[in-house]
């Protein structure tokens, strides 16, 4: 708990000191009045107190988030965090067990943090729109998780999405360039569609283990290509061992390009 009092804390008077310009120190008996008008003083005695519940947004002002910020908050169902752009530290959001969605319009994802969102079990949506790069296990173990927006990821850095039960289709954007280490796809026991836009090279893949456990391993799933790059995937380092699934995108199915 010292690490979430800690990081709620960093966070507050990073937000006070950003409002004023100063640089100074700050007691937390002075952060009740140097926060008025800043901050919803009531948001925060409900983070503090581990009392929040339902949408849960966080204010722009904060830009980054420590280890455990917001565990354990059990009966929120949605969190935005409007100007977070990075986690500092792990576990962010453990025990959050009725958290459904989480949207993130600012999220970079530089830091090199494990675990982003691990292990929410009921975690169905995430939207990070301006996200560059995906870290380690970040959603590994999000059983219920179906909706995935990340337009700008260009690299996926091992065991991403590993566990993710749920998942049906996962559609990259044509900067999306590399998928990195292990196992991101692996456990994935509903993903029976990747779609990869990029049309001027071949994604690179390291190894062939992720997809280890899903539709495509074994026979019933795809993944779509640019139509121009299909026969050179086919015979790619790698992805060859997948050369029986892999399609153009141009027979995507219908219900499957939406």
């Amino acid at each position: 708990m010292a690490d979430t009092i800690q990081s709620v804390m960093t966070g507050i008077a990073d937000a006070i000191r950003k409002k004023t310009g100063s640089t100074d120190k700050l007691k937390s008996t002075e952060m009740a009045s140097a926060i008025s008008g800043i901050i919803d003083t009531d948001l925060v005695k409900s983070v503090w107190d581990r009392t929040a519940s339902g949408e849960l947004v966080v204010p722009a002002e904060i830009t980054s988030l420590g280890s455990y910020s917001f565990s354990y908050l059990s009966k929120v169902t949605k969190i935005t965090l409007s100007g977070v752009q990075n986690f500092t530290g792990e576990n962010v959001f453990t025990g959050c067990t009725a958290l459904t969605e989480i949207d993130a319009p600012e999220f970079l994802f530089s830091q090199n943090v494990w675990h982003a969102f691990y292990n929410l079990q009921n975690l169905v949506t995430v939207n990070l729109p301006k996200a560059i790069t995906l870290k380690p296990i970040c959603f590994g173990g999000c059983k219920s998780l179906k909706n995935v927006s990340v337009p700008k990821i260009t690299s996926i850095n091992g065991n991403v999405f590993e566990g993710c039960t749920s998942l049906e289709k996962l559609d990259f954007s044509d900067v999306f360039a590399h998928i990195y280490y292990t196992k991101n796809f692996a456990g994935c026991t509903s993903l029976k569609t990747v779609i990869l836009r990029k049309s001027d090279a071949v994604v690179g893949i390291n190894g062939t283990d992720h997809f280890t456990n899903t539709p495509i391993a074994s026979g019933t799933g795809y993944i779509y290509v640019a139509d121009n790059l299909v026969d050179t995937y086919k015979s790619a380092t790698n992805w060859c061992t997948f050369a029986a699934q892999i399609k153009g995108i141009s027979e995507l199915p219908t219900e499957a390009s939406s």
